[in-house]
């Protein structure tokens, strides 16, 4: 996609927003792998961004449904579109406490995390 992305969103936004909310993910699946309490108010961010990924990223996969083309790495479009369609439900579950928090999830969350963070990290300094 280059320097901009839908909507001429700056790249930079993009990838500040993933690096933030991947590092997020990572942290509260670790708290809980380790025992450990997360603050309240936690589940209405996972609610709104579950809820946001999910309706922005049905309209893309709608909008571009003959369109295909890749993103880094040669990832294609409708891949990504889906795999983000797939995480906002599973974070609009956790937030509604849907879906418990078990083991499963905090892994799920914690190596999610890190790959949505270091693969936007990585764009972010290499400019793919």
């Amino acid at each position: 996609m280059g320097d901009t992305y839908h909507y001429n969103v700056p790249g930079i936004v993009i990838h500040m927003i993933h690096l933030i909310f991947g590092i997020w993910l990572a942290y509260i699946g670790y708290k809980k792998i380790t025992n450990q309490s997360i603050s309240d108010y936690n589940y209405p961010i996972l609610i709104g961004l579950g809820s946001l990924v999910i309706v922005y990223f049905i309209h893309l996969l709608y909008k571009n449904w003959s369109k295909t083309w890749n993103y880094a790495f040669g990832i294609p479009n409708y891949l990504i579109h889906i795999i983000h369609i797939i995480n906002g439900i599973l974070l609009l579950s956790v937030g509604l406490k849907i879906l418990n928090m078990n083991d499963i999830v905090n892994m799920y969350f914690i190596i999610s995390g890190s790959t949505a963070a270091l693969y936007h990290l990585h764009l972010l300094v290499f400019k793919h």
